[in-house]
């Protein structure tokens, strides 16, 4: 666990782990710019990322994976979804909680 962008960035860097999870809640400078620092970190495999967020709409998710996130799970879920998710992520597939609003995942889809 980390407690800002730049820990999250060295302890990655320091780790190479082959699985991130990112809480958007965590003091980030946006979404596309910590996905894109975690991505550029030279490890022998990029790690796969999951975000954790409590926003549900279309532009959230979309934004997190145009960015490289594998995985999106709402926080309301995580319970029942984190799991699930990790799963799907290390298989190389992509995993939306069943709860983000239906035309959000009708975007992720396209």
């Amino acid at each position: 666990m980390v407690a800002d962008e730049d820990s999250l960035v060295n302890m990655a860097a320091t780790l190479k782990p082959d699985l991130i999870i990112v809480d958007l809640s965590l003091p980030v400078s946006g979404t596309k710019n910590v996905l894109r620092r975690l991505h550029a970190l030279d490890l022998a495999a990029p790690a796969k990322i999951v975000v954790l967020s409590i926003h549900d709409e279309a532009e959230a998710v979309c934004e997190a994976m145009a960015a490289g996130a594998l995985g999106f799970v709402l926080k309301r879920s995580a319970a029942t979804d984190l799991i699930p998710a990790i799963q799907e992520v290390l298989c190389g597939r992509v995993y939306v909680s069943p709860g983000v609003q239906a035309d959000s995942a009708a975007a992720v889809a396209d």
